[in-house]
């Protein structure tokens, strides 16, 4: 016979695999999504299934979540509370009038998309293997705010071509047109970096091959990316759930895609790669790498310049949850643009750079740029600006990032 403890148990596995089975999503890895089969909804962001703006989401974590895990969750949080008006509580007193979060530590990860009202518990899987990344748990918490994915979008076929004959039957559905866009509705751009948007090679029944390529090739290591939160998926998030609206601030002149918002006074909310109060300033670097970011003004005739970002962990070492980060922008006169070519990089070549990387914003500074970790394909290729402004980023997880390139203006 079980005993207390051991029918507790049993009741926990029950409602756990329930909760499975009305799951949106399963994830093994970066390149590797796994979906289960539920009805389509219809938008990117799922305008029905959003919280309360006025109560914080209450969570709580399961007794198998060890501590470095809670850490990493916590972190997501408190990055989405930082840049919005969500607030998370965690193990609340009292009863809110909405489900509480449990992180459970399930096979793989997974969310249901927003609230539901069913019970006074929902479920959300976020075991050790998921919390590698930064990028992997944000994927599922903006799940559970109310995120669909970004390749449903209806307009997708302006930016992204789908093999769908390469993609397994049981996901097919995953990659569906969806025509409800909150996403378009705002007017905001096509995000092929969005930390909701499937990689490249996701889904594939043959592994070698794309199951979705951009239009645009350059950016094929852009897709799937789970270093961050992007900026224009903060900037949907926001809108999703009325942050920061004040019509006062609608005046405000924010630069180089940046947006105003009101928190205690109006302000602009900057790209990746922008700060200041008008995000006209270049974003410093992290603190292991003071001087890495800077200023350059293109002339002429080509000059040099070496990045050479180190994350301070080495091969054996585990790989940082956030990465090092530092930006380059290069100027030039007026009615000009700038060439860059690269001469030299090293850094972990994969297929979504999750490791080392750089990215090239060559125009539309509000989206994520060309992403790109494999020498052989940056030292081949030309790179020009639609302007007098290139923006250049790197990144390090482990080891170190260093790209050498050249410069000029045409």
């Amino acid at each position: 016979m079980l005993g207390a403890f051991g029918i507790a148990n049993f009741f926990l596995i029950f409602a756990s695999r329930f909760q499975r089975a009305f799951t949106v999503e399963v994830e093994a890895s970066y390149d590797k999504l796994f979906e289960q089969q539920l009805p389509v909804l219809e938008s990117p962001v799922n305008l029905g299934k959003r919280w309360p703006r006025d109560t914080p989401v209450p969570f709580r974590f399961e007794f198998r979540i060890p501590l470095p895990s809670r850490h990493k969750i916590r972190t997501v949080l408190k990055e989405i509370e930082s840049k919005s008006c969500i607030r998370f509580l965690e193990n609340p007193r009292e009863d809110l009038g909405v489900p509480l979060v449990r992180v459970i530590n399930d096979k793989t990860c997974w969310s249901r998309v927003g609230p539901h009202f069913e019970g006074p518990v929902q479920n959300i899987s976020i075991p050790f293997g998921c919390t590698d990344s930064f990028g992997v748990i944000a994927h599922e918490i903006l799940h559970l705010l109310g995120f669909e994915h970004t390749q449903s979008r209806a307009d997708r076929d302006q930016h992204i071509h789908v093999f769908a004959s390469n993609i397994k039957p049981s996901e097919l559905r995953q990659y569906r047109k969806q025509f409800s866009l909150p996403s378009v509705v705002y007017k905001l751009p096509y995000e092929l970096g969005s930390v909701m948007h499937y990689g490249a090679y996701g889904n594939g029944i043959n592994q070698s091959m794309p199951s979705i390529i951009p239009l645009d090739r350059r950016y094929l290591k852009t897709l799937g990316q789970r270093i961050r939160i992007t900026f224009l998926d903060f900037v949907l998030l926001n809108r999703l759930y009325g942050c920061y609206e004040n019509p006062d601030c609608d005046d405000l002149a924010c630069q180089n895609g940046g947006v105003p918002i009101f928190k205690d006074t109006c302000t602009c909310f900057c790209p990746d790669g922008f700060s200041g109060g008008f995000c006209d300033e270049l974003t410093q670097s992290t603190a292991k790498n003071p001087k890495c970011s800077v200023e350059l003004k293109a002339k002429p005739s080509w000059q040099r310049h070496q990045i050479q970002l180190d994350s301070g962990v080495r091969n054996n070492g585990p790989n940082l949850f956030m990465p090092e980060e530092c930006w380059v922008h290069i100027k030039t006169a007026s009615g000009s643009k700038i060439e860059l070519q690269f001469q030299d990089f090293k850094g972990k070549c994969d297929r979504t750079c999750t490791i080392n990387g750089v990215e090239i914003k060559l125009q539309n500074f509000e989206q994520t740029g060309i992403r790109d970790c494999c020498k052989e394909e940056l030292l081949k290729s030309r790179f020009r600006s639609s302007g007098e402004l290139l923006v250049l980023g790197a990144f390090a997880r482990n080891n170190q990032t260093l790209a050498a390139f050249k410069y000029r203006r045409v």
